[in-house]
């Protein structure tokens, strides 16, 4: 992130990193310290590249994306050990590849040559196309993957790794209910539920769909009235069969259109857009606190540290190097 100016700049994963803990995002976006890539993000990164490419070419999308994970699967190591571990993976991969192909991948292709048969001139395949939203006076960056325009409305598409960060929104399909509850959970500074990852894919609706509103107003493409956002889990364990003795593996993609579990339909009728008061609102304290700090997990006013011990600390890549951390453990007082 950029120091304390007039043009401050945030990815949405230090939004993310921050709901989790703010000595996370410190240590991430403001020190700059980088934690070891994990396995499943090279191999979400594979597939990232492979479907882009191809969906950039426009025909024969499954082909061209094998195609392309071949060439890059000679570069990967991916932490494995062995020829029989490293053939499986790739053949999972592969299986992804036509999931996802049969499931949107087609029509994606379609609607993505129709816009782009529309007249438009802009890039709209990344993968990480860059989105821009600004929030407080913070330019929010939050890329998506692709995004295409399909009768009035322009939809942004991220490829994730697995479902299990979205919890509940993969099977609740509106923002009354369920959704809105647990975010008044985790909202509320008397409530003793906190949910990072669900309010974060939350907060991460809010700009990119801002990001895209920007970016159909960059392309002027003024037949757009609303806009969209859907995420497509890709390596989903749960999803996949795999039988050892034919050495085959099959799998689903089921993509998620978040838009809905977003929008306030009180918000929607006065803005006509696709928005949501209470979640920009948080977003913007979020932002705030994020650029201002301080750091301090046990002090922060939008974070407690109770939960952060408990919830945070045993999978945050750079428990090692916190202080907060080591003292809570050898149980050191001020």
């Amino acid at each position: 992130m950029s120091e304390h100016t007039g043009d401050q700049r945030l990815p949405i994963e230090g939004v993310r990193a921050y709901l989790h803990c703010p000595r996370r995002f410190q240590f991430a976006h403001i020190d700059d310290l980088d934690p070891d890539e994990r396995v499943q993000d090279d191999r979400l990164g594979l597939l990232r590249r492979a479907l882009c490419e191809a969906l950039r070419h426009g025909s024969s999308l499954a082909a061209r994306a094998r195609s392309s994970l071949a060439k890059d699967w000679t570069e990967q190591q991916l932490g494995l050990h062995s020829t029989a571990q490293r053939a499986h993976e790739r053949r999972r991969l592969e299986a992804v590849v036509g999931a996802y192909v049969e499931a949107v991948g087609g029509a994606h292709a379609e609607a993505l040559s129709a816009t782009r048969a529309g007249g438009v001139k802009g890039e709209l395949v990344g993968p990480d196309l860059p989105l821009e939203a600004t929030f407080e006076s913070v330019t929010i960056t939050a890329p998506v993957d692709y995004a295409f325009r399909s009768g009035s409305t322009l939809t942004g598409v991220r490829f994730l790794a697995s479902p299990a960060t979205l919890g509940s929104l993969r099977y609740d399909d509106e923002w009354d209910g369920q959704v809105a509850r647990r975010f008044t959970e985790h909202t509320d500074q008397d409530s003793d539920q906190t949910h990072p990852e669900f309010v974060g894919h939350l907060l991460e609706t809010a700009a990119v769909l801002e990001g895209l509103r920007a970016l159909r107003d960059h392309l002027e493409l003024e037949s757009v009235r609303t806009c969209r956002y859907v995420v497509i889990p890709l390596l989903d364990r749960s999803a996949t069969t795999v039988d050892w003795m034919s050495e085959t593996v099959e799998t689903t993609v089921e993509p998620v259109d978040l838009t809905d579990r977003y929008i306030d339909h009180h918000t929607f009728a006065r803005t006509h857009e696709h928005r949501n008061r209470a979640v920009d609102r948080y977003l913007r304290a979020i932002v705030a606190d994020a650029v201002d700090g301080p750091y301090d997990p046990r002090t922060s006013p939008s974070t407690d540290w109770a939960h952060i011990e408990a919830e945070a600390c045993p999978e945050c890549p750079f428990a090692i190097c916190c202080g907060d951390r080591l003292e809570s453990e050898v149980g050191i007082d001020d």
